[in-house]
C-alpha cells in the first residue's frame, strides 16, 4: 500500500513539473498566477499581490495572456488601477467582483466578452471604456457601481442583461445604441440621478423594472419599436412628469409606472391590448378622465380607453361604452352584477376578484382575453356564458368560485391557464384525463390526469390547460388526427414541433436534448422535471419563459445560442439549483467522458 500511495505521489508531482501549468497554475513575481489554456495560451486566474496598480502584460513565459478567469480578482481591494493588453480577448465571471477600491480600469477592444458579475460592487469604479467588439453586457456586470458617471454603451452591444447597471446611483445619462435589441430585467433599476432615458429603435420589450427608481428621469418617450413596458419598468420614477407611448405599445405591465407620483400627462394608444390593473397606481396627479366617479385613460380620439379605477362601494357596474379595457373592480364587495359594454376586448388579471357578492356577469362578443385571477373568489357566482370569440382564460380566472358548477367553452378558445376553474365545475372524464368543453366537443381543453403514468391526447382535444400534464406523466402521445399538437419521444409539441409545450415530468431520463425544430419553449415545460441533470438547448431556440425551469432539483442547462433567448427572466438566475452554460455544445460526464451534441 505505501508503494502504490508513493507512485501516485510521484506521478502527481511529475504532473505538477510537465503540464502542472494546466493543473496546479504558476505564480508570477507580481502576485498573478498564470494557467494554460488548451490553446496554448495564458489566462490570469489568481492575483495574490498587494499592489494599488496592476498591468497585466501581453506575453507569460513567451506565450501571449488572452484570458482574465472566473474570480481572478475576487475582492482584490487594494487594486486602485488596472490595465488590460491587447491580447487578451475574454473577462470570466465575477473576475473583478468586490474590488470595492479600483477606481480605474483600462479594457482594449480586443475583448469581445465580459462574463457576468464581472465588476460587481467595485464601488468605486468612476470612469469605464467599454470594447468597440463587445455584443453583450451581461447580467449583473456592473452591479452596485455606485460612483460609475462616465460610461458609453458601445453601438457593437446587442444585449444588455438583467440588473447589468442595478444601482449605478451616478449614471446622469443612459443612452442605448441603436444596436441593443433587448434590455434585461431592473437592468437600470436605482440610477437615481439619471436624468436623460434615450432608448433606441431596436428594442421591442422594456423588460420588468429595467428603470425603475430612476428618480432623476423627468420625461420619457419611447421608440416606435417599443412594443411591450414591463412589469415596473419605470416604477417609482418620481420625477417623471410626462410620458409619450407610440401607437405600437400593446401592452402595459403591473406597476410599469407606479407611485410615478409627478407623472401628469399620458396618452394611451388606441391599438393597446392590456393594461394592468396597478400600472398607474398613486399617480394621482394623472390626467385621467372622470366620469362620475369612474377614472379613465385613454388619448384624444377615446379617452375611456382603459378603466382606472372605480369606487370600492358600487352595488352595480357601469362602464363607459368606448372603454376597451375592464379591471380595477378588485375588492367590490357589494357589487352584484355587472355587464361588460360590446367593444371591451380584455379583462385584467384581478379584475373582479374578491367580488363575493356578484351573482350576475354578463361577457359581451367582443371579449377576447379573461386575466388570471380576473373573477378569483367571486364565491356567488353560479354560472357564466363565454362569448364565440373569446381566446385566453388566463391562471386562476374562476378558482375558488364554488358556486360554479358547469362552463362551457368556446371552439375559439387557445388557452386556458393553470386552475382556471374550481373543482365543483363538472368535466368530462375518460381514462383517468379531465376535458372541458361543449356540447359539440366536450374534449376540447385537458385540464388535468389522475391515476395515470401516460396520456394519449385524443384528436378533439384543441388545448392542454397549464399544469394539467403533473409530474407523474412519464409518456405524452397524441393521436395523429389531432391538428394542434405532437409527440416527440413523448413529449407535447405543436404541430410541426416548433414550440415545446411539455416534457414527460416522470420521465427516468437524466439528461434531455431540445430537438433542433424548437424555436420557443413555453412556461411550465419543464417544472418538477427533478430526475433531468442536463438539459441541452440548440441555438434555433428564441425565445424561453422565465418560468419554463421551476421546482427542478440541480440541473445544468447548456445552450449551443451565443446569447440568451428572447423571455429568460432574471428570477432564474437567482436560483442556486441551476447552472447555465452559453454558447457551448459539450459536456463532461462524472467519470470525465466528453460528450460533444
Amino acid at each position: 500500500m505505501r508503494k502504490r500511495f508513493l507512485r501516485s505521489l510521484l506521478f502527481v508531482a511529475v504532473a505538477c513539473l510537465t503540464i502542472g501549468l494546466i493543473a496546479c497554475g504558476e505564480e508570477s513575481s507580481s502576485g498573478l498566477k498564470f494557467e494554460l489554456l488548451e490553446n496554448g495560451t495564458y489566462e490570469v486566474s489568481d492575483f495574490k499581490g498587494s499592489q494599488t496598480e496592476v498591468v497585466i502584460p501581453a506575453e507569460h513565459k513567451g506565450k501571449p495572456v488572452t484570458a482574465i478567469g472566473d474570480r481572478a480578482f475576487l475582492n482584490a481591494n487594494e487594486i486602485r488601477s488596472l490595465e488590460i493588453p491587447d491580447t487578451v480577448t475574454s473577462i470570466g465571471k465575477k473576475a473583478f467582483y468586490y474590488c470595492d477600491e479600483m477606481i480605474e480600469i483600462s479594457i482594449p477592444d480586443s475583448v469581445v466578452s465580459i462574463g457576468e458579475r464581472a465588476f460587481e460592487k467595485c464601488y468605486a469604479l468612476t470612469d469605464i471604456s467599454l470594447p468597440d467588439n463587445l455584443t453583450a453586457i451581461e447580467a449583473w456586470t456592473f452591479y452596485g457601481c455606485e460612483e460609475l458617471h462616465n460610461l458609453v454603451i458601445p453601438e457593437s452591444v446587442k444585449t444588455i442583461g438583467d440588473y447589468a447597471f442595478y444601482a449605478c446611483r451616478n449614471l446622469v445619462r443612459i443612452d442605448i445604441p441603436e444596436s441593443v435589441e433587448s434590455i434585461g430585467a431592473f437592468s437600470f433599476c436605482a440610477c437615481n440621478r439619471a436624468v436623460s432615458i434615450n432608448i433606441s429603435n431596436s428594442v421591442k420589450t422594456i423588460s420588468r423594472g429595467a428603470f425603475s427608481y430612476c428618480r432623476g428621469a423627468t420625461w420619457l418617450a419611447f421608440p416606435d419599436s417599443v412594443e411591450e413596458i414591463g412589469d415596473q419598468a419605470f416604477g417609482r420614477c418620481s420625477s417623471l412628469t410626462t410620458v409619450e407611448i407610440p401607437e405600437t405599445v400593446k401592452t402595459i405591465g403591473a406597476e410599469a409606472f407606479a407611485e410615478c407620483e409627478s407623472l401628469t400627462d399620458i396618452s394611451l394608444p388606441d391599438g393597446v391590448q392590456y393594461v394592468a390593473p396597478n400600472a398607474f397606481d398613486k399617480c394621482e396627479k394623472l390626467n385621467y378622465t372622470a366620469s362620475g366617479e369612474y377614472r379613465y385613460l385613454g388619448n384624444a380620439n377615446n379617452p375611456y380607453l382603459y378603466l382606472a379605477s372605480v369606487p370600492k362601494t358600487i352595488t352595480q357596474a357601469n362602464i363607459d361604452e368606448r372603454c376597451k379595457i375592464v379591471g380595477n373592480f378588485s375588492k367590490c364587495e357589494n357589487l352584484t352584477s355587472v355587464v361588460i359594454p360590446e367593444g371591451v376586448k380584455t379583462l385584467t388579471n384581478d379584475a373582479f376578484s374578491y367580488c363575493y357578492s356578484l351573482k350576475s356577469v354578463t361577457l359581451p362578443n367582443s371579449l377576447e382575453m379573461v386575466g388570471a385571477s380576473a373573477f378569483y373568489c367571486c364565491t356567488a357566482l353560479t354560472e357564466i356564458s363565454f362569448p364565440a370569440g373569446l381566446k385566453t382564460i388566463g391562471n386562476k380566472a374562476f378558482d375558488y368560485c364554488q358556486s360554479l358548477t358547469s362552463v362551457s367553452l368556446p371552439n375559439s378558445i387557445e388557452q386556458v391557464g393553470s386552475g382556471a376553474f374550481p373543482s365543483t365545475v363538472a368535466k368530462t372524464q375518460e381514462n383517468g384525463l379531465s376535458f372541458l368543453g361543449n356540447e359539440s366537443n366536450p374534449y376540447l381543453c385537458l385540464v388535468g390526469t389522475s391515476n395515470v403514468d401516460s396520456v394519449r391526447i385524443p384528436a378533439e382535444c384543441k388545448v392542454v390547460a397549464g399544469g394539467a400534464l403533473g409530474e407523474e406523466i412519464k409518456a405524452i402521445q397524441v393521436d395523429e388526427g389531432n391538428t394542434v399538437f405532437q409527440s416527440i419521444d413523448g413529449n407535447l409539441y405543436t404541430k410541426g414541433g416548433e414550440t415545446l409545450i411539455r416534457y414527460a415530468a416522470g420521465k427516468p431520463d437524466t439528461r434531455f436534448i431540445v430537438p433542433s425544430s424548437v424555436k420557443e419553449i413555453v412556461g411550465g415545460a419543464f417544472t418538477n422535471c427533478d430526475n433531468l441533470g442536463r438539459l441541452m438547448i440548440g441555438a434555433n431556440v428564441e425565445r424561453i419563459s422565465g418560468s419554463a425551469i421551476s421546482g427542478v432539483g440541480y440541473l445544468t442547462v447548456y445552450c449551443k445560442a451565443a446569447k440568451k433567448p428572447i423571455g429568460w427572466e432574471s428570477g432564474l438566475f437567482s436560483n442556486e439549483e441551476l447552472t447555465f452554460v452559453w454558447n457551448n455544445s459539450s459536456y463532461y460526464l462524472p467519470n470525465g467522458e466528453l460528450v460533444i451534441w
